[in-house]
């Protein structure tokens, strides 16, 4: 992602950390087995909030699993036509 500095304005979000979960847990479903809380509701209105409220973009990329996780997990480039 270094290498992309010059050209790209990265805009960090963790949609599980903005849902209160925290940053050290579990892998999240939308449904909670431990607890049956069902996350879709938040999570969508979370998601359409955010993208409501970003400039204009050309694209995303998407981190498999936690940053916190290190740095070699794989990302993935999603244009934004790609998205419905």
């Amino acid at each position: 992602m270094d290498s992309l500095r010059p050209w790209v304005e990265f805009i960090p979000i963790c949609p599980e950390v903005e849902l209160g979960l925290g940053a050290r847990r579990p892998p999240i479903r939308l449904l909670q087995p431990a607890t049956g809380r069902d996350l879709t509701d938040a999570m969508r209105a979370f998601a359409a909030s955010f993208l409501e409220a970003l400039p204009p973009v050309d694209g995303f990329l998407l981190k498999d699993r936690s940053p916190l996780e290190g740095h070699c997990s794989p990302l993935s480039a999603m244009p934004v036509g790609c998205i419905t």
